[in-house]
């Protein structure tokens, strides 16, 4: 058994106390046509046999293809018609491994014939193709295998009905409410065959080509708008940043208005010049990287594309970071350049009238305008020109001697008075009721290497600078070859603007592309509130529940974010043919999602380097539950033809899946008492309020481990992994009710019992609803033990969501009012340990204990929230899983129509007719 591989063997249950057969076929291809057919033969028992003229559709489709290009009627066409005839029906088939498939089987055919002994090419091209072929070819190159098991699962033949095609949506993609019209239209747009269209079928051609669509796609489509908020302070949002987009290649090398072009296409909001004096006889302004460097464009050319592009993919503001290294007359020229190209686009200070000084400026205030981030002279200057220091803009490792640079007040006017840039090195400029800077008007410009130093050293104190201020991060002046930092680290750190050499592909520009995708792609993402937080500090540990075409490619699947959660995994490598499979599953376990970004990287094995063939980076929130297709991006983000990836993805403790964790030995273990991991403080006074939020916290933790362990439990019963959902779970239920009901008596009418009847009574169940507006369980006819016991977890389990639905809120409320007294408290913290005796080291020891205890506290209201919708959840799909097997009970078919499932019974009436 040890070796061969783990996709080749299959298990056989049968029998009412389900003894278990263990087999191992040669391939996993045969596995899987064993398995198919196996349960084809299983469940097609309770069904009408498929009537020969639907079992053929897909085979008189492709006769009648073949028919439209023989306009003969030689009974034979070309390879030329058709290689036309199929890339017309399905577009998804390149050409050239059309024209190779028939090239390869026509070889094969003179050789199995005699005809030849070696075959020659001017043979091959001759030969003309026959119905029978033509059918069977195009089979071979449009069928995934992949795809027709899948389908064969839910329809047991070769095309899906409405009804398949809605528990298909419903069990596997996570669709709630699905209709028939919805099904229909689906049908409508996706199937190529006529006929299977006027019987509202869809065979495998249209499954997949479904499959493949933007409605399959990974990335959640509700994503790919515009959905946050965009009205809160520019602080809250991580910013698309481009460092010297003007640059093409290297730091010294070539300058183009193609590298603004692309950065803006790419979402960047904010776009870094460099403008210097300009050659002699020249009229304006150059940007370049430098004073010596020959590579340069003009100013007006810059402006003029920056205009143009700046809100083709976003309406939201840009940012136009001047580094300003001319005299004062070219500072004028600069200035009127601005207005004159950037016309109303530009924002102008002086026509705004809001008081930016105790208004924060956001997104939303701001949009389609293009705001100039340069330096500014002093608000107590009254007219005229000034000098300013360059220090404010230049990081300490360029600093070489203290320089002033003469400012025009025309370009100075221009400048945002809420965003002036200051070189930071230390954390002292930006500490409450520092004189050198303001969060009203300043935005600290902070090093690569130097914004790391702090970050490590004071994490506490450099994460209330990025709640305060705008934290710009640029890379080293070392990086010469204009290769990226890694951005992550500064997100994590929730530093807002982090600027990347767009021109430069590869990991760190995958991780920048992947995190603003999200938002509708605008170029602002907010943060996630953990960061906003002013009890965390970036690295602690986060409170938890307190418990005991290549030739040989690999998929690793590589996921970033806090610490934590950074990891990876990867694929077997096989063989590709056209359509390689890898058939493994992986599991990760992640902490903060919010910040999580998950990368599908394919490599090439047969190289030393393991060569690079695409990868595709996805924000974790962003994900969609289901069998979806990964599209591959090249090294420079554009999309591969015809390269993609199938997976499956399962998110657990969302949508009603279960907590993703192995089980220990099945024993009996003594109730354990449930702790909080709260620490005393050492004040009376505070430590009697951490008290008063105990016994509801206690509760909470309580609730939410007794959820998991009935869901997991459940699982087992069901025959689940841990990934498993109620939708799956109640489908094999039923399956195997059904299986028992055709070895049993004739079935007889339902008891309307809650108990099993007796002997009599053909096994079958269905789903009630109780006072409490819970699913309940009808149970008919005698079943095997192990039934007993997986319908037994499942009341256990909605027994729990019972529970919470209704005591969840009172346990809310008193948290929420401990937390919000214990945050007031925080602000005196110091005098309460002054008073009470608490110095030195013990009143640090005092501080970090309430910090954590409060941490706790809102950790635990953040999982009771999510533990009240996980458990809504499960009753819904429930609900909606009963009404598609067609088990709910009739008083609950006459509810249905009713408030309590509206939000489930889309279409009660029609679709119980489904």
């Amino acid at each position: 058994m040890n070796n061969h591989q783990e996709e080749c063997t299959f298990s056989i249950i049968y029998g009412d106390e389900y003894d278990c057969l263990d087999l191992v076929a040669d391939s996993a291809d045969d596995a899987n046509i064993w398995v198919t057919g196996l349960i084809a033969l299983t469940t097609n028992r309770l069904e009408k046999p498929t009537t020969s003229s639907l079992a053929m559709l897909r085979e008189r489709w492709l006769e009648s293809v073949f028919d439209e290009e023989d306009r003969g009627r030689r009974g034979e066409i070309g390879e030329k018609e058709a290689v036309r005839a199929i890339a017309s029906i399905n577009r998804r088939l390149p050409t050239q491994r059309i024209k190779m498939k028939f090239k390869a089987s026509q070889m094969d055919e003179i050789i199995e014939k005699n005809e030849m002994s070696e075959p020659s090419k001017e043979n091959v091209e001759i030969r003309l193709i026959n119905k029978e072929n033509f059918v069977e070819l195009y089979k071979e190159l449009a069928t995934r295998p992949e795809l027709y098991f899948l389908m064969v699962r839910y329809a047991n033949k070769d095309y899906l009905s409405c009804q398949d095609l809605r528990l298909f949506l419903e069990t596997e993609q996570g669709l709630l409410g699905v209709t028939t019209d919805l099904c229909e239209s689906i049908i409508d747009q996706y199937e190529p065959c006529p006929e299977a269209k006027e019987n509202n079928v869809l065979t495998i051609d249209g499954f997949t080509s479904y499959l493949l669509s933007s409605e399959c796609a990974l990335f959640d489509s509700t994503r790919s708008v515009v959905w946050q908020d965009m009205k809160q302070p520019m602080t809250r949002y991580f910013i698309a940043a481009s460092h010297r987009p003007f640059l093409v290649e290297e730091q010294q090398g070539a300058a183009s208005v193609d590298g603004i072009i692309a950065a803006l296409k790419r979402s960047s909001r904010w776009i870094e010049l460099e403008i210097w004096n300009p050659e002699e006889g020249e009229e304006e302004p150059r940007i370049q990287r430098g004073p010596t460097t020959n590579n340069k464009i003009g100013l007006r050319c810059a402006l003029e594309t920056i205009k143009e592009y700046a809100f083709e993919r976003s309406r939201y503001p840009v940012f136009l970071r001047l580094l300003v290294h001319c005299k004062k007359e070219w500072q004028r020229v600069t200035a009127a350049l601005l207005k004159e190209k950037l016309a109303k686009r530009l924002y102008v200070p002086a026509d705004d009238p809001t008081d930016w000084s105790t208004n924060k400026p956001t997104p939303f205030d701001l949009q389609m305008k293009i705001i100039v981030v340069s330096k500014r002279l002093p608000s107590t200057w009254k007219t005229g020109d000034g000098d300013v220091s360059e220090e404010d803009e230049i990081p300490p490792s360029a600093r070489r001697i203290h320089k002033r640079l003469d400012l025009a007040a025309e370009l100075s006017a221009l400048s945002a008075p809420f965003l002036v840039p200051k070189a930071c090195s230390d954390l002292m400029s930006t500490a409450p009721n520092s004189h050198y800077m303001s969060p009203s008007s300043h935005i600290p410009h902070i090093s690569e290497s130097v914004a790391l130093r702090l970050m490590h050293t004071y994490p506490a104190e450099f994460a209330q600078t990025t709640r305060d201020y705008s934290v710009v991060i640029s890379p080293n002046l070392s990086r010469l070859d204009s290769s990226n930092l890694n951005p992550q680290e500064f997100w994590n750190h929730g530093c807002q603007i982090v600027e990347m050499n767009y021109q430069t592909p590869g990991l760190m520009m995958d991780l920048q592309e992947g995190k603003f995708s999200e938002n509708g792609g605008c170029g602002y993402v907010l943060k996630p509130e953990i960061l906003n937080d002013a009890l965390f500090t970036p690295g602690d540990k986060i409170p938890m529940t307190p418990q005991g075409d290549s030739s040989d490619p690999f998929v690793v699947i590589e996921v970033f974010g806090v610490a934590g959660d950074c990891t990876e995994d990867r694929t077997k490598t096989v063989k590709n043919d056209c359509n390689p499979a890898f058939d493994e599953s992986f599991q990760f376990q992640i902490t903060v999602p919010e910040l999580a970004l998950v990368r599908f990287l394919v490599l090439d094995d047969e190289y030393i380097e393991d060569d690079f063939i695409g990868q595709y980076t996805i924000p974790f929130e962003c994900l969609q539950p289901g069998f979806h297709h990964v599209p591959l991006l090249n090294s420079e983000g554009d999309p591969l033809e015809h390269a993609s990836l199938f997976v499956h993805v399962a998110l657990t403790n969302k949508r009603g899946g279960g907590k993703a964790k192995k089980r220990g030995m099945s024993v009996k273990r003594k109730q354990q008492k449930i702790t909080t991991g709260m620490k005393a403080v050492g004040i009376k006074s505070v430590d009697d309020l951490f008290k008063t939020a105990g016994d509801p916290l206690s509760n909470c933790i309580s609730m939410r481990l007794r959820l998991e362990t009935c869901m997991i439990e459940w699982q087992e019963e069901c025959g689940l992994g841990p990934t498993g959902t109620i939708r799956q779970g109640i489908r094999l239920i039923h399956s195997r009710m059904t299986t028992l009901a055709l070895n049993s008596s004739p079935p007889s009418t339902p008891r309307g019992s809650t108990n099993s009847g007796g002997s009599d009574a053909a096994p079958s169940f269905q789903i009630d609803i109780d006072d409490k507006q819970i699913p309940s369980l009808i149970i008919t006819g005698q079943l095997p033990d192990q039934l007993n016991r997986t319908f037994e977890k499942l009341r256990a389990l909605l027994s729990v969501c019972s529970e919470i639905t209704h005591e969840s809120d009172g346990l809310l409320t008193k948290m929420e009012d401990a937390t919000s007294k214990l945050s007031t408290t925080y602000e005196k913290l110091s005098l309460l340990c002054t008073e009470s005796g608490l110095r030195g080291q013990k009143a640090v020891r005092a501080g970090e204990n309430f910090t954590w205890n409060l941490r706790v506290l809102k950790a635990q209201l953040s999982l009771l929230n999510r533990t009240q919708d996980e458990a809504n959840d499960i009753i819904a799909q429930v609900f909606e899983t009963a009404r598609v097997l067609s088990v709910l009970s009739d008083r609950l078919q006459h509810q249905s129509r009713g408030r309590r499932f509206s939000r489930v019974l889309a279409d009660p009436l029609n679709d119980s007719l489904l």
